[in-house]
């Protein structure tokens, strides 16, 4: 029986990594601080002017993507045919580390048909990249944004939703989602809102 995979409430603490290329539609992304950088981080509170949209895409095969780029999220969708979903519309994430905010990770999976999850736990993003015995062996695409780890205003509590091999980021409040079959698999972080 394959393992799913697992959301634990725990802030991450070591180094952030950077976006790596891959062969799939990652295309760029800035370099993350380095772990002795935390330390270096704003002590004001996040400000507006380092939120970007988010970007859900559905694949051609039914998973969801997630991108802060607007360059990936045009390509993904002129090379790779994936569809802009407008669900998370009104969502962002962070653009760059401030205090008070974590690395959102994306991995994919390594076999066909390719699907994305999100994670902000350090011990389950090496759990799901090391534990070769699941059913979906993953590789780090990169740090996609950062999203706040404490309520504060102008952010939204967003929780990871899974289906099979189908992972989504939503606002806690979508009902929707577990009449369709989705698990709530918990808090992921607070993401700024967008206009």
């Amino acid at each position: 029986m394959a393992r799913r995979p697992f959301l634990l409430a725990v802030p991450i603490t070591a180094a952030v990594v950077s976006l790596v290329a891959t062969a799939g539609p990652v295309l760029a992304a800035e370099t993350a601080p380095a772990a002795g950088a935390a330390g270096t981080l704003s002590s004001a509170p996040p400000a507006a002017e380092h939120v970007r949209p988010l970007h859900e895409m559905r694949t051609p095969q039914n998973f969801m993507f997630y991108t802060l780029s607007d360059n990936e999220a045009e390509r993904a969708e002129e090379i790779h045919g994936f569809t802009p979903t407008g669900e998370a519309k009104g969502l962002g994430l962070f653009n760059k580390r401030v205090e008070g905010t974590t690395a959102v990770y994306r991995l994919r999976t390594v076999k066909e048909p390719r699907s994305y999850i999100l994670v902000t736990n350090e011990n389950e993003l090496n759990t799901l990249l090391e534990d070769e015995t699941d059913a979906w062996e993953f590789r780090l695409d990169g740090v996609i944004g950062y999203i706040s780890t404490k309520e504060t205003p102008g952010t939204v509590a967003v929780h990871r939703f899974s289906k099979k091999n189908d992972w989504r980021l939503a606002r806690a409040s979508r009902v929707d989602l577990p009449v369709a079959g989705y698990n709530d698999d918990g808090l992921l972080g607070y993401a700024p809102t967008t206009r």
